[in-house]
């Protein structure tokens, strides 16, 4: 997951025919739930289903980059939590799970799910130390041994989070800055400044 960064392409596929809204802000009541517990030391390939609402985007067998199943058909998606008032909880935030297709050593695009752990870096810090222009609408994070690169683009932030008695995985940025990380850290895109449109766009992808 090294190297820089490619434009990215938002994506979000809306599967199946309907959606659960109004269950906590959350859109499917089972999100997030994985059948492994983990702990995250360093960068390492993904076990299998241990990320299932991860998507791998390709067209004509090229790949474009990665995204987030945000409800379910037939496989189980990632939490969003689509209300604004979580900001707070997301500034306390000391480590973020990042995964993605990205390039190891061998390849540009890596042909197995990577996974690590990431530290969140204070707008403030990631504004006039890494010269950075960052807002409400970002979410900095990375170091010089783990961080995002070529083929990483629409990979989902996010934690564990306790959550109505389960663990879940919440997704809280996307992996979209343009510039090369500076010394591994790497702008994200927060998706609670996004929730509105997020909510919109599902309802109206929905047909109802």
């Amino acid at each position: 997951m090294k190297q820089t960064l490619i434009p990215v392409l938002l994506a979000f596929l809306i599967l199946g025919h309907r959606i659960s809204i109004g269950y906590s802000y959350l859109l499917e009541w089972d999100c997030g739930l994985s059948k492994y517990t983990y702990r995250i030391t360093g960068g390492r390939d993904s076990p299998l289903m241990l990320h299932p609402w991860v998507a791998y985007l390709h067209v004509n067998s090229k790949f474009i980059c990665g995204g987030s199943l945000l409800n379910h058909y037939s496989i189980r998606p990632i939490c969003l939590m689509l209300n604004p008032n979580w900001q707070g909880y997301l500034d306390t935030i000391k480590y973020f799970i990042i995964t993605g297709w990205g390039a190891t050593n061998a390849s540009e695009v890596s042909d197995k799910l990577q996974l690590t752990r990431i530290p969140q870096i204070d707008r403030f810090t990631c504004r006039y130390w890494f010269g950075y222009k960052v807002d409400r609408t970002h979410i900095c994070a990375g170091e010089s041994k783990h961080y995002v690169g070529k083929g990483d683009s629409g990979g989902p932030l996010g934690i564990m989070v306790d959550y109505n008695y389960a663990k879940r995985f919440f997704q809280f940025g996307i992996v979209s800055h343009l510039r090369q990380p500076f010394q591994g850290v790497s702008v994200f895109t927060n998706i609670l400044s996004y929730s509105n449109w997020i909510h919109r766009t599902i309802i109206s992808n929905s047909g109802y």
